[in-house]
Protein backbone atom coordinates (compact mmCIF):
# COMPACT_ATOMS: atom_id res chain seq x y z
CA UNK A 1 0.00 0.00 0.00
CA UNK A 2 1.48 3.65 -0.85
CA UNK A 3 0.84 6.43 1.40
CA UNK A 4 1.21 9.51 0.80
CA UNK A 5 4.19 11.84 2.40
CA UNK A 6 2.05 14.85 2.63
CA UNK A 7 1.05 17.53 0.62
CA UNK A 8 3.03 20.83 -0.59
CA UNK A 9 1.26 24.21 -1.98
CA UNK A 10 -2.05 24.62 -2.37
CA UNK A 11 -4.52 22.46 -4.11
CA UNK A 12 -6.60 22.98 -7.32
CA UNK A 13 -9.92 23.53 -5.16
CA UNK A 14 -7.52 25.23 -2.17
CA UNK A 15 -6.60 28.07 -4.91
CA UNK A 16 -9.79 28.47 -6.70
CA UNK A 17 -11.15 28.92 -2.91
CA UNK A 18 -8.37 32.06 -2.21
CA UNK A 19 -9.37 33.21 -5.49
CA UNK A 20 -12.86 33.56 -5.18
CA UNK A 21 -12.22 35.31 -2.06
CA UNK A 22 -9.38 37.70 -2.91
CA UNK A 23 -12.00 38.65 -5.69
CA UNK A 24 -15.22 38.74 -3.38
CA UNK A 25 -12.91 41.18 -1.05
CA UNK A 26 -11.84 43.44 -4.33
CA UNK A 27 -15.65 43.57 -5.09
CA UNK A 28 -16.59 44.99 -1.73
CA UNK A 29 -13.68 47.87 -1.56
CA UNK A 30 -14.68 48.67 -5.41
CA UNK A 31 -18.25 49.42 -4.26
CA UNK A 32 -18.14 50.54 -0.87
CA UNK A 33 -15.08 53.63 -1.55
CA UNK A 34 -17.30 55.61 -3.51
CA UNK A 35 -20.11 55.50 -0.36
CA UNK A 36 -17.00 56.16 2.40
CA UNK A 37 -15.33 58.73 0.33
CA UNK A 38 -18.74 60.69 0.29
CA UNK A 39 -19.12 60.32 3.80
CA UNK A 40 -15.28 62.04 3.96
CA UNK A 41 -16.35 64.68 1.63
CA UNK A 42 -19.20 65.45 4.33
CA UNK A 43 -17.22 65.70 6.80
CA UNK A 44 -14.45 67.58 6.08
CA UNK A 45 -17.44 69.97 4.53
CA UNK A 46 -18.91 69.78 8.00
CA UNK A 47 -15.46 70.29 10.13
CA UNK A 48 -14.94 73.37 7.92
CA UNK A 49 -18.22 75.10 8.48
CA UNK A 50 -17.07 74.59 12.17
CA UNK A 51 -14.26 76.55 11.81
CA UNK A 52 -15.53 79.31 9.40
CA UNK A 53 -15.07 82.40 10.35
CA UNK A 54 -18.44 84.18 11.37
CA UNK A 55 -20.22 81.14 11.48
CA UNK A 56 -21.31 81.73 15.14
CA UNK A 57 -23.83 84.52 14.19
CA UNK A 58 -24.62 82.95 11.22
CA UNK A 59 -28.69 81.50 10.61
CA UNK A 60 -29.54 77.84 10.46
CA UNK A 61 -30.40 78.26 6.76
CA UNK A 62 -27.01 80.38 6.23
CA UNK A 63 -25.34 77.43 7.37
CA UNK A 64 -27.24 74.90 5.71
CA UNK A 65 -26.78 77.31 2.17
CA UNK A 66 -22.92 77.39 2.70
CA UNK A 67 -22.96 73.88 3.15
CA UNK A 68 -24.89 73.43 -0.01
CA UNK A 69 -22.20 75.37 -1.73
CA UNK A 70 -19.08 73.23 -0.11
CA UNK A 71 -21.07 70.01 -1.40
CA UNK A 72 -21.12 71.13 -4.61
CA UNK A 73 -17.26 71.61 -4.79
CA UNK A 74 -16.98 68.43 -3.51
CA UNK A 75 -19.43 66.94 -6.03
CA UNK A 76 -21.72 65.45 -3.46
CA UNK A 77 -24.64 65.30 -5.12
CA UNK A 78 -26.95 63.05 -2.47
CA UNK A 79 -28.19 66.70 -0.57
CA UNK A 80 -30.29 69.27 -2.25
CA UNK A 81 -32.23 72.50 -0.86
CA UNK A 82 -35.26 70.24 -0.40
CA UNK A 83 -33.73 66.91 1.47
CA UNK A 84 -31.02 68.85 3.70
CA UNK A 85 -33.50 69.38 6.16
CA UNK A 86 -34.23 66.06 7.06
CA UNK A 87 -30.19 65.48 6.82
CA UNK A 88 -29.06 68.58 8.91
CA UNK A 89 -29.83 69.32 12.57
CA UNK A 90 -28.00 72.98 13.91
CA UNK A 91 -29.10 72.79 17.75
CA UNK A 92 -28.05 74.95 20.86
CA UNK A 93 -26.47 72.93 23.56
CA UNK A 94 -27.44 73.56 27.38
CA UNK A 95 -24.58 76.05 27.99
CA UNK A 96 -26.90 78.52 25.67
CA UNK A 97 -23.45 80.04 23.93
CA UNK A 98 -22.70 77.09 21.28
CA UNK A 99 -24.21 74.66 18.93
CA UNK A 100 -23.55 71.34 17.60
CA UNK A 101 -24.30 70.61 14.32
CA UNK A 102 -25.41 67.26 13.31
CA UNK A 103 -25.33 65.61 9.90
CA UNK A 104 -27.04 61.96 9.99
CA UNK A 105 -27.99 59.99 6.94
CA UNK A 106 -28.32 56.83 5.24
CA UNK A 107 -26.23 55.66 2.11
CA UNK A 108 -27.50 52.90 -0.47
CA UNK A 109 -24.95 51.47 -2.84
CA UNK A 110 -25.36 48.12 -5.49
CA UNK A 111 -23.62 45.32 -4.07
CA UNK A 112 -23.56 42.56 -6.44
CA UNK A 113 -27.13 41.90 -8.78
CA UNK A 114 -30.17 42.79 -6.66
CA UNK A 115 -28.36 42.87 -3.24
CA UNK A 116 -27.15 46.18 -1.76
CA UNK A 117 -25.39 47.80 0.92
CA UNK A 118 -26.43 50.69 3.39
CA UNK A 119 -24.20 52.05 5.75
CA UNK A 120 -25.50 55.18 7.91
CA UNK A 121 -22.89 57.82 8.84
CA UNK A 122 -23.71 60.59 11.37
CA UNK A 123 -21.03 63.08 11.92
CA UNK A 124 -20.96 65.94 14.79
CA UNK A 125 -19.60 69.09 15.50
CA UNK A 126 -19.53 71.89 17.56
CA UNK A 127 -19.86 75.44 16.49
CA UNK A 128 -18.44 77.79 19.11
CA UNK A 129 -19.48 81.29 19.63
CA UNK A 130 -22.45 82.89 20.89
CA UNK A 131 -25.23 80.59 19.19
CA UNK A 132 -27.79 83.33 18.82
CA UNK A 133 -28.10 83.05 15.22
CA UNK A 134 -31.01 81.37 15.31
Amino acid sequence: MRRLSGQKGLSFWGFLFVCAFIGFAALLVIRLFPLYMESFKVSTAIEAMANMTGVATKSSREIQTSLLQRFEIDDVDRFTEHNIKNHLAIKPNEDGKDRTLTMAYEARGPLLGNLDVVLKFDKSTLIPGTGQGE
